[in-house]
């Protein structure tokens, strides 16, 4: 393979990290890895598998990648892609609500780019700790995070960055129950999308919105946010968003006591998923449709649904997870009279729920 040839593949894996297509990508990558030796272009090809592993919640694999990219961005003292694959790393302890690992990294990477001055990667990393910080449900500091990345966004004049943080921003308004202030940051987000035409941008902002819709019950609006986001997925061939569309609709539908409607839409995102490797989206998925089968009291495949779903959430190490379906598991088993089962249930997950509480606690000092 010419230097020509491994480029090529790594331009077009690139390319395939915004439209998230990667099956054939990966055969690509994994032919460079056989025909390739040049250190430069082998940790590219790992960094790129990294982003590409977490997202389809192999996230095991994601970090041996990533801690393979960064090995060889060391040999190479490329400062630079060292603070971006260890901001990479940060992000996938974040996912797997490692809080206090996902905190270390970030700043760790953040500490890096200051001292080479790269501000687009301070901002970023900024926004990743505000992600955390959000996940942690320390509001305060979150949008502390985020107003920091927004400073420096606007300092470089970055307007994608700043379009994002303006949504994250609002993302913690509606955390907060800020409705109002939540439609006027995603809505500032949006114009800015717009201008750019990044129509991603524009479907995930529209989804969120759906989202706020949600948390007033207003279904109708909320409906109609989501399938404007899906009808813009549909034309991007964004098969995440998509699935995720799909799925908002489909809690839409089960919130609305249509049941068999939110099955179909389950089934429709699950499919996605599954082809996309997608473990995450799966599991949620799985569970959301086991909470279809519960309104319907069919205790047997709730059960089903909620095991499997467990099952993938213990396999990638999503703590979060566990806990939710455990606890839903205990719900279920009390509601047939197993008791003694439904006390095993929630006593695991209340052992793990207490281990997030521990670790949120140790990460914000």
């Amino acid at each position: 393979m010419t230097q020509s040839e491994a480029l090529e593949i790594l331009k077009l894996a690139n390319e395939a990290i915004k439209t998230y297509s990667y099956s054939e990508v990966e055969l690509l990558l994994d032919r460079l890895f056989v025909e390739t030796n040049d250190n430069s272009l082998l940790a590219d090809a790992n960094r790129i598998l990294g982003i590409i592993e977490t997202r389809k919640g192999n996230y095991t694999i994601a970090i041996e990648h990533s801690t393979a990219a960064k090995t060889l961005y060391e040999i190479a003292s490329d400062k630079k892609n060292i603070a971006l694959t260890i901001g990479n790393i940060a992000n996938i302890y974040w996912l797997q609500s490692e809080y206090h690992k996902a905190i270390d990294s970030y700043n760790c990477a953040l500490n890096l780019n200051g001292e080479i001055e790269n501000i687009s990667g301070v901002a970023l990393n900024y926004n990743g700790l505000g992600n955390v910080y959000r996940d942690m449900m320390n509001y305060k500091l979150a949008n502390a995070q985020y107003v920091k990345a927004l400073e420096l966004y606007e300092s470089i004049n970055d307007q994608l960055g700043i379009a994002n943080v303006i949504g994250n921003l609002g993302n913690v308004a509606m955390n907060l129950s800020e409705f109002t202030l939540a439609l006027d940051y995603l809505n500032q987000s949006t114009i800015l999308f717009e201008k750019l035409d990044y129509q991603a941008g524009i479907a995930n902002n529209t989804s969120n919105i759906g989202n706020i819709y949600r948390n007033l019950s207003d279904y109708a609006c909320e409906l109609e946010y989501y399938n404007k986001a899906l009808a813009i997925d549909q034309l991007l061939g964004h098969k995440v968003g998509i699935a995720r569309q799909l799925g908002n609709i489909a809690n839409v539908y089960l919130c609305l006591t249509e049941y068999h409607q939110s099955l179909e839409y389950f089934e429709k995102a699950l499919d996605l998923y599954e082809q996309l490797g997608d473990k995450k989206g799966v599991a949620i998925t799985l569970g959301n449709a086991g909470n279809a089968y519960n309104s319907l009291f069919d205790y047997h495949t709730t059960l089903e649904y909620y095991g499997k779903s467990l099952q993938i959430f213990e396999s990638i190490g999503s703590k979060q997870g566990m806990v939710y379906y455990l606890g839903s598991i205990g719900l279920v088993y009390a509601d047939i009279s197993k008791y003694s089962q439904a006390l095993e249930y929630y006593s695991k997950s209340l052992e793990i729920s207490e281990q997030l509480i521990k670790g949120r606690v140790s990460a914000s000092k």
